[in-house]
């Protein structure tokens, strides 16, 4: 009889530890995106004002998975408007245009629109997928230029990932959002059109 009741603690100590193991807390992450240039970097000597919108639906980039899936967010904890806005602005110094918010010949408009995290299995958590799509609306005089921009990524893992690997896998997808934005040819020539 005192076997059986130790082997009944044992089993349910067991259980309640994998239990345990499959709870996971929500993550907050910083986001600081960079922008890859072209190799040639396009010259665009203009001045130009910058705006960035976070116009996502949600705050809450998804859930991280585990028992309790829906209480397992992920969310940015510092400005992400900030954050691009930065980063924007430092390409286009790049390309040798000036930032100026009172008279610019150019308005760099950019909208976040959607950041995605997923985990196709909740329970056990072996693959994240992420995604972001973020438009630009570039002005200048009365002409308008729109591009939209997406990026996507499958990362394969063993666990759940820690805060500092998910921030490293969502900096990396707004880079290369915010890169092919740069690289979009398009664009480069609208800037440098006339009114």
């Amino acid at each position: 009889m005192m076997k059986r009741t130790i082997s009944a603690v044992c089993l349910g100590l067991s259980i309640l530890l994998t239990m345990t193991g499959c709870v996971l807390s929500p993550q907050q992450i910083n986001v600081n995106p960079t922008i890859t240039l072209p190799t040639r970097v396009p010259v665009v000597q203009r001045t130009v004002m910058v705006n960035v919108e976070d116009s996502r639906p949600t705050k809450v980039l998804g859930t991280r998975g585990g028992l309790y899936d829906k209480t397992s967010t992920i969310t940015i904890q510092n400005d992400l408007s900030r954050a691009i806005k930065h980063a924007v602005e430092q390409g286009l110094l790049q390309m040798e245009m000036q930032i100026d918010n009172q008279n610019p010949s150019v308005k760099f408009n950019v909208y976040i629109d959607e950041i995605n995290y997923d985990t196709p299995d909740s329970n056990y958590v072996t693959q994240v997928n992420v995604s972001a799509t973020v438009k630009a609306v570039i002005e200048i005089g009365l002409k308008r230029y729109t591009g939209r921009y997406q990026s996507s990524a499958k990362h394969r893992v063993v666990k759940a990932p820690s805060d500092v690997k998910n921030q490293e896998i969502i900096n990396d997808l707004l880079n290369d959002g915010l890169s092919r934005m740069f690289n979009d040819q398009s664009l480069i020539r609208f800037m440098r059109s006339n009114p």
